[in-house]
């Protein structure tokens, strides 16, 4: 079963059925199945509100039984809690499909986090060889600004 933790070190389970894509349908107008590519899932990866508002939705019951609010548990999804939260959902998604399907959600989950890591990491290479303090100059000198000039009076 997919679980994630949120950020303030708490466990949630999902678990996708016809009660649960029922509840969210009826909540949010949003049909889970969808999710396992498209419009909707591009929309859930661009909107970390309604990615969380669908998974308060799954986690009702559980939030209920810990006395979570929505709002308190909106306010634990944030960083790398919110990464996690995707990929369980996804997961949850793939075990609920038929399995040529989840097949292909599972896919996409490892494509997407292969992806990110190879971004990740090619990003992190081009900073190392960013000089911030010669860039700083270099924008400076083309502004036609010294960095220690102040602003001029306004009398």
């Amino acid at each position: 079963m997919a679980s994630f933790d949120d950020s303030d070190g708490r466990s949630w389970t999902l678990r996708i059925d016809v009660n649960t894509i029922r509840r969210v349908r009826d909540a949010l107008d949003v049909d889970l199945p969808d999710l396992a590519g498209g419009p909707l899932l591009d929309r859930v990866a661009g909107d970390p509100v309604l990615l969380v508002d669908i998974l308060y939705v799954l986690c009702r019951g559980q939030a209920e039984e810990r006395s979570v609010e929505a709002e308190a548990f909106g306010a634990a999804m944030v960083g790398d809690a919110i990464d996690r939260a995707t990929s369980a959902l996804l997961e949850a998604l793939a075990d609920f499909c038929p399995s040529r399907e989840a097949a292909l959600i599972r896919q996409i989950l490892e494509g997407g986090q292969a992806l990110r890591e190879r971004l990740l990491a090619r990003a992190e290479k081009k900073l190392a060889k960013v000089n911030l303090d010669k860039m700083a100059d270099k924008l400076v000198a083309e502004s036609g600004a010294s960095a220690s000039s102040t602003p001029p009076s306004q009398e």
